[in-house]
């Protein structure tokens, strides 16, 4: 699932929107016919503006499919690598990494 034209063509138009260190896919849904129906990505920012960055996503990314994102800074996601129990380092370990 990892080299799905749709996810790769998502993920261009991300790191083309914005700032981005790693782009990893935590979830997504497949219908019967095995196509991802639905999709989240925690999105590594190389920016500080984290919301700036969400919102640039959202209005930016052109998708027919639901999906949400979860943006860090690159410092916090290293501060929540340091707990093992943190999302952060769920989504490191569970998580496909698309892009960095």
């Amino acid at each position: 699932m990892q080299n799905s034209p749709l996810l790769q063509g998502i993920v261009g138009q991300i790191v083309h929107l914005v700032p981005v260190q790693t782009v990893y896919l935590f979830s997504r849904k497949v219908n019967l016919e095995g196509e991802i129906s639905s999709f989240k990505l925690c999105v590594i920012s190389a920016g500080e503006n984290k919301q700036g960055v969400e919102r640039r996503i959202y209005l930016g990314v052109d998708c027919d499919l639901p999906f949400d994102v979860v943006v860090y800074t690159a410092a916090e996601w290293e501060r929540h690598l340091q707990n093992p129990h943190s999302f952060a380092a769920q989504v490191l370990l569970k998580g496909q990494k698309l892009y960095g």
